[in-house]
């Protein structure tokens, strides 16, 4: 069984609001944190679920704040012409703006390529503090 198929697995009916009618919809309840009750869309189809986000924060050298880097978050748009978008997947929205969406296969991968990235960043920050004992900071491909 591909993840497509599994389309509606996890979804339990809670109600929501469709031109100021309340409506039984198919969430997933497990891990939407939708208030459906309180977006008042126009048409069922542009009812979607997410889940909360997990931001990525950058410290900032001339700043106070921190910068969000990107945040991720699970989403699922069971109206969806495509069907990879009917199916839970990883929703990314980067700090300009654009998106990203991914399976869970993809999302593993990203993962691995952060975490290599992140490897490479404490390497740079050790050369930083370390200038005379410089090893090889030549960048690589993530």
């Amino acid at each position: 069984m591909t993840s497509v198929d599994n389309t509606f697995a996890g979804l339990a009916i809670t109600t929501a609001v469709v031109k100021g009618i309340q409506v039984p919809i198919a969430c997933p309840t497990g891990w939407c944190n939708n208030d459906h009750t309180d977006e008042n869309t126009q048409n069922l189809d542009d009812i979607d679920h997410a889940g909360a986000h997990i931001d990525l924060m950058v410290p900032n050298l001339q700043g106070v704040d921190d910068l969000l880097f990107a945040y991720a978050r699970l989403y699922q748009d069971t109206y969806a012409p495509d069907p990879l978008m009917r199916t839970p997947h990883i929703r990314i929205e980067f700090g300009g703006g654009e998106e990203s969406y991914l399976t869970p296969d993809q999302a593993d991968l990203f993962a691995a390529r952060l975490a290599a990235f992140a490897a490479q960043l404490q390497a740079l920050a050790h050369t930083a503090r370390n200038p005379g004992t410089a090893g090889s900071t030549e960048a690589t491909g993530c």
